[in-house]
């Protein structure tokens, strides 16, 4: 008689496993994100720690916008790290090659946030430019009119 090989864990298990680790990574992702955005908002606009390197103080902007920029950001970098397979169940990778791979998407997600930042950010600044006001860089009490 042949020996047959029987798992320990049941059929249906295997499935759900993979199907739930790579949903729990996609969503501590998220939160992370999620986290250093309220953190950095907070740090900003609640904490003094800025002070000391000339900062002006600033009026804190409503959360909302901090929230809403912050999906779009969540977005982009599930993509990108969906894209590169970093959410499968059953990787078989090197620490190196992982670390590898965060770092090129890291890299790759901070260019692409970072240039819409610029455009988002020049499109609001633009029109102030154009009518002729110009535009004033200030830190601590010395400003330069650019």
């Amino acid at each position: 008689m042949a020996a047959t090989e029987h798992s320990s864990k049941p059929a249906g298990a295997t499935e759900r496993a993979d199907f739930v680790i790579p949903l729990l990574l996609l969503i501590l992702d998220a939160v992370a994100i999620e986290t250093a955005f309220l953190a950095s908002y907070a740090l900003r606009f609640h904490t003094r720690i800025f002070d000391a390197l000339g900062f002006v103080k600033e009026n804190a902007p409503p959360m909302q916008g901090y929230v809403l920029g912050s999906l779009v950001v969540i977005l982009v970098w599930l993509l990108l790290f969906d894209s590169r397979n970093m959410y499968g169940a059953r990787r078989n990778v090197t620490l190196a090659d992982e670390l590898l791979n965060i770092v090129r998407v890291v890299s790759l997600g901070m260019l692409i946030v970072m240039s819409g930042a610029f455009f988002v950010f020049a499109r609001r600044i633009r029109p102030a430019l154009g009518n002729g006001h110009p535009l004033h860089l200030c830190r601590k009490s010395q400003c330069t009119v650019v």
